[in-house]
């Protein structure tokens, strides 16, 4: 693995998205399966797309962090999102993930936010992460049960009810 704009695990490039991944971004995010389970659930368009790769770009230049896209390494292919959010309102690092239903079943939202929470525990000296959740939605619980998340309480953002959780991180 290595730090900065990029990632790497087993299976999965992480990388900084771009403007050339637009249409890309857009054709797994603009999916009513996907865009259900973020933020305020409604499903986007491509120029609501485009504000968040965007927003992502600012947020990579204000910190240092922020989200990757995930690429497969043996096509290429964008497959979804992982990365670092600065939770609004709070004083909260959020790792965040989504991937393309295509590619569900195959650990790659594990995979690649084990790779996000060892950069920020390794590289970033965070003292742990938050991550929020649809309470109905099984599969991202699984995968922040795998991680070592622990659900904490129900909490409203982005005009949602969601279940926080926290990771801290190991003082050693």
């Amino acid at each position: 693995m290595k730090t900065g704009d990029e990632l790497f695990t087993q299976r999965l490039h992480l990388r900084k998205l771009g403007q050339d991944d637009l249409d890309n971004y857009h054709a797994i995010f603009g999916q009513e399966q996907v865009s259900r389970w973020l933020g305020s659930g409604k499903s986007i368009d491509h120029a609501t797309a485009q504000k968040i790769l965007e927003n992502f770009g600012r947020h990579w230049d204000k910190y240092g962090y922020g989200v990757y896209g995930v690429f497969r390494k043996e096509d290429g292919m964008l497959i979804g999102q992982c990365g670092l959010n600065k939770l609004q309102d709070t004083d909260d690092i959020e790792l965040l993930y989504a991937i393309d239903p295509g590619s569900w079943g195959n650990g790659y939202a594990t995979e690649s936010a084990a790779g996000v929470v060892s950069f920020a525990r390794k590289q970033l000296n965070l003292p742990g992460l938050a991550a929020l959740a649809y309470p109905e939605n099984n599969g991202s619980s699984r995968v922040l049960d795998k991680l070592g998340f622990r659900y904490v309480e129900m909490q409203r953002h982005f005009g949602a009810e969601l279940g926080y959780y926290r990771l801290e991180f190991d003082k050693n």
